[in-house]
């Protein structure tokens, strides 16, 4: 996949936006990390930074900053799990005064699987 964009982007050639350009340095040191059997684990609530980069058992751990589109939310985040327990998608909205375009993204890149929705409990 790593690859396969890297010639995505050169056939752009004179076409490539700079951050085209930023994308593929980016994705060189990405193939060199995985050819030398260095894994990139997925960004995870629990355990991700704003937007550092944290090495961990089995690989190096993507901040929430690599989800593309999150901007100064990743902050927000990071600060809301921190600071108090977030046991649905509700508490994570409120405590880190995020947008619903936000949440959306996070459930896209599957940060939020198997939260609720909100605090509430059904008997049935």
């Amino acid at each position: 996949t790593i690859k396969d964009k890297m010639d995505e982007i050169t056939a752009m050639g004179k076409d490539a936006t700079a951050k085209d350009k930023e994308t593929f340095n980016a994705l060189q040191l990405c193939n060199e990390a995985v050819a030398r059997g260095i894994r990139f684990l997925p960004v995870d609530l629990r355990r991700s930074h704003a937007s550092k980069f944290l090495p961990e058992e089995g690989g190096i751990r993507l901040p929430f900053a690599s989800i593309g589109g999150l901007g100064s939310a990743a902050q927000n985040i990071m600060s809301a799990r921190d600071s108090e327990d977030i046991f649905s998608i509700e508490d994570l909205k409120i405590a880190g005064k995020l947008s619903k375009a936000v949440i959306e993204l996070l459930g896209k890149n599957h940060v939020l699987d198997g939260m609720s929705e909100t605090n509430q409990l059904s008997i049935f």
